[in-house]
């Protein structure tokens, strides 16, 4: 069986990287309700803050960057 250029796409698509796949939007971004995303911010300052080390303050600042 010889591999013609065809055949060879075919299993360059099989094996290709994960990563090289187009990226999909999420179906639901929860930055979008205000309420989720401030309670996000606050989970995320208290992990930077207790385990981190960062004051509660830098730590505010810091999820609040994420958002």
């Amino acid at each position: 069986m010889s591999m013609t250029p065809d055949k060879w796409d075919r299993l360059r698509r099989v094996f290709a990287p994960v990563s090289t796949a187009p990226a999909q939007p999420p179906l639901y971004d929860p930055r979008q309700d205000p309420e989720i995303a401030r309670d996000m911010a606050e989970e995320r300052a208290a992990i930077l803050e207790f385990d981190a080390g960062f004051s509660r303050e830098e730590a505010e600042r810091r999820a609040q960057q994420h958002l």
